[in-house]
């Protein structure tokens, strides 16, 4: 049943992210290749066939402890944030610095859970 969830979890990413942020082209569910996964994070390189502009998404997976409909149990940011808010410029450099840094080890990465420290 990994396909149905990988398949829930792309459609609703791509319906939050729909356009290449650097050439605006519409994005194809074959320009989300997932990177790796934990029990509520999935990890996604979005990389546009047009201009190869890439991006990190981390999707938030989970009950929210209510009776939301499933596609809206899905979060989808450049950071985790459970309170909800959107992402600040401060959350983009903090993952930019932290890309600087990191080797590609995922399975490190989600082994110290979403909130794990440096």
């Amino acid at each position: 049943m990994m396909s149905n969830d990988f398949d829930e979890v792309r459609d609703v990413v791509l319906g939050m992210v729909e356009r290449c942020s650097q050439c605006g082209r519409r994005l194809r569910p074959e320009n989300l290749q997932m990177v790796g996964r934990s029990r509520t994070m999935w990890a996604f390189r979005l990389t546009c066939s047009t201009c190869g502009a890439q991006s990190f998404i981390a999707a938030v997976v989970g009950d929210q402890g209510t009776d939301e409909s499933a596609g809206d149990e899905f979060q989808a940011t450049g950071h985790a944030q459970p309170s909800g808010l959107p992402v600040t410029e401060d959350d983009v450099i903090a993952m930019r610095q932290f890309l600087e840094t990191f080797n590609g080890d995922f399975k490190s990465l989600f082994a110290r859970g979403t909130r794990g420290a440096s």
